[in-house]
């Protein structure tokens, strides 16, 4: 797995497991997500969190999930896409901006917890590794991105 794909961590609890996901980047591909989540995240109860979709660079994608229920809206913009003289000017925040950042893509990823029973880590993390864009696809670009085809629901932004 390279450095860049989903990190999970397993989390043993008496009736759960928590499979917490972070990643600075690649972004992920619109269609890849759609087939991840149509093939099934098995033994997922819950989750949530937020994700960052290619075709949809600018805005932070929040992900909940319960159930058969899976809805991904938007959640604002990443600091990424701000200009960094409208940022809120608070020790704390910026504190957390600076932690959350990375050079090339700034503070946009993917951070989504699972909790479900009898998860299987390895299928998970490779149904959501598959769907992150390639190397090539990041290097192509924004504009790239925007070709993609995206099958999930619309944002009204």
């Amino acid at each position: 797995m390279l450095a860049t794909d989903f990190r999970i961590r397993l989390q043993r609890r008496p009736y759960a497991v928590v499979l917490p996901a972070s990643l600075h980047k690649p972004g992920a591909h619109p269609q890849r997500l759609m087939e991840a989540i149509e093939t099934g995240l098995g033994g997922v109860v819950r989750s949530k969190g937020y994700l960052w979709i290619a075709t949809r660079p600018h805005h932070r994608g929040i992900w909940a999930q319960a159930g058969a229920s899976l809805k991904i809206d938007p959640g604002g913009y990443w600091f990424a896409a701000v200009e960094k003289e409208r940022w809120p000017d608070n020790p704390e925040t910026r504190e957390w901006i600076d932690g959350n950042w990375d050079e090339e893509v700034g503070d946009c990823r993917q951070e989504i917890v699972f909790i479900g029973v009898s998860m299987k880590r390895e299928t998970i993390e490779k149904l959501l590794d598959d769907a992150l864009m390639t190397k090539a696809e990041m290097d192509a670009g924004t504009e790239h991105w925007f070709t993609f085809d995206d099958p999930l629901p619309d944002w009204a932004v």
